[in-house]
């Protein structure tokens, strides 16, 4: 600023820039001139440490969260906020498979969920290739393709790849999500066996099962949400979790934000399938596969975003 106010006084004044000495152009600069200049340097640096990066305005949407089911969306994904909350986990007693019990308190911190299962368009554009047609041709198959299906034939370990780069590329904490999580957005508040009560002849309404689906996959959203605005969270395909599989640990599960045994040879898969009977569509049911299996034509996933800072809270 200062260099402009020099060149513009010279400008004025016609003296030329060779041969001038410093006592030349330094009576030309006064004080007014001075005191002018810092206060826009001032300025300029006031508003340049006041804008804002468009990883700070997505940082700032996901840590405004009012309510569950408010939606935003990264990267050409909508996420449904899920407020921190209680619920009860698992299925009591006579109801559903031993590895369901027993029921337990747990508490959820914040997060968001994406609101349909990952698209085949959404993996090709961001990973740079089809991965259900590159899988299919190994397989000697034909499965259901289009930009609107969800992924399948995809290992627990390329769902993870996908969320990492998409975390690299969007600035945020992307991830699959963790079984007590995606069991609470399931629910969406309800205590109910299915996420639309106990009745399971409603479930033609929310899900794509053996009995509707015609034993096939079909494109995501078509059926209706939950009560947080989640679409397919039972039926149609099952979503990947972030935990080891372990039968026996709701036995001695974490009363907050549990994330699973330390290891294991299985990753958990949640919400059933297109070829799941109705009353397993349960919003506990648990289900398992091994996280280098590429070829289950019933398993994809979904994406959790994380509030910064939401989970280091006491």
């Amino acid at each position: 600023m200062l260099l402009i106010l020099i060149f513009q006084t010279d400008a004025e004044t016609g003296v030329p820039d060779s041969g001038k000495s410093k006592e030349a152009v330094m009576p030309f600069i006064s004080g007014k001139h001075v005191a002018f200049s810092c206060i826009i340097i001032l300025l300029l640096s006031v508003i340049l440490s006041c804008k804002t990066t468009p990883e700070q305005v997505i940082a700032r949407r996901l840590q405004s969260v009012q309510n569950s089911g408010e939606v935003y969306a990264v990267g050409g994904i909508e996420f449904v906020s899920i407020k921190e909350g209680q619920f009860t986990m698992g299925s009591p007693a006579g109801i559903g498979k031993k590895s369901e019990q027993p029921q337990h308190g747990v508490s959820i911190s914040t997060f968001w969920m994406s609101n349909r299962q990952v698209t085949q368009k959404q993996y090709r554009e961001l990973m740079g290739h089809d991965i259900v047609a590159d899988n299919s041709s190994k397989l000697g198959k034909s499965y259901p393709q289009g930009d609107n299906y969800p992924v399948f034939l995809i290992s627990w370990d390329k769902a993870k790849a996908f969320c990492d780069k998409f975390s690299e590329k969007y600035k945020v904490i992307a991830r699959l999500p963790y079984e007590a999580e995606w069991e609470y957005a399931c629910r969406g508040g309800s205590a109910n066996l299915y996420h639309w009560g106990d009745d399971e002849a409603a479930a033609d309404t929310y899900a794509w099962h053996i009995g509707n689906s015609g034993k096939t996959i079909q494109p995501v959203g078509t059926k209706k949400s939950n009560p947080y605005g989640l679409y397919d969270m039972c039926g149609n395909v099952e979503d990947w979790c972030m935990d080891w599989y372990g039968e026996n640990y709701y036995s001695a599960t974490p009363s907050k934000d549990p994330r699973g045994p330390e290891s294991g040879k299985s990753r958990v898969v949640r919400g059933g399938s297109y070829l799941y009977h109705p009353k397993a569509l349960r919003s506990s049911n648990r289900g398992y596969s091994y996280p280098f299996l590429w070829s289950n034509a019933t398993i994809g996933f979904r994406m959790v975003i994380e509030v910064p800072g939401e989970r280091e809270k006491k």
